[in-house]
């Protein structure tokens, strides 16, 4: 255990350690682990929440505000991960995270509630998901871990101009959003 208080790996394996040559391959392997592996995970998880919860929501409430409620139980729901230090972020206290991270996945939810709306597809849903989580918590391996609060805020950005993304898919006519053709 690091004296964070997390777990770290062992600095003999050289996980830690990026090199101009291992570059190419470590975005390989991120790149299959982002289309594959995390996406088969995130079905699991999407079983529940847009092949379950949702179209039983849009039969009571309609779809927008179907998505909007699962959207909220879904962010609400990752906010003990936060507080536990299960998603952590270097630099970025527990606390601040459970402020910040719910914004994003509920603008992220929105957009793949829309995206559930659209084709009914868990599959499609599940790769969405598995993609915004992977490449979510790639990008957070290069933040600085420095100025925790510039951190925060640029994870509430990208969580603000996700759900702008979202409310313009979910209110755009005819519910085709800027993906028609």
């Amino acid at each position: 255990m690091g004296s964070d208080g997390l777990y770290q790996t062992p600095e003999a394996l050289g996980w830690g350690v990026l090199t101009p040559p291992g570059f190419p391959a470590r975005i390989a392997i991120n790149a299959i682990a982002g289309v594959i592996v995390v996406p088969i995970l995130a079905f699991f998880e999407e079983i529940g929440w847009r092949g379950w919860l949702l179209p039983r929501l849009v039969d009571w409430v309609g779809s927008r505000r179907a998505v909007t409620i699962t959207c909220a139980i879904w962010a609400v729901w990752h906010v003990p991960y936060e507080l536990a230090g299960i998603q952590h972020l270097d630099g970025v206290p527990p606390t601040w995270a459970a402020l910040a991270v719910p914004v994003g996945i509920f603008g992220s939810g929105l957009i793949i509630g829309w995206l559930w709306l659209r084709t009914e597809s868990i599959w499609l849903v599940a790769i969405a998901h598995g993609s915004l989580n992977h490449g979510g918590q790639y990008a957070f391996k290069f933040v600085s871990g420095e100025g925790q609060s510039i951190d925060v805020l640029v994870l509430a950005a990208g969580g603000m101009a996700l759900i702008a993304l979202g409310v313009i898919q979910l209110r755009w006519p005819n519910g085709r959003g800027l993906m028609a053709k």
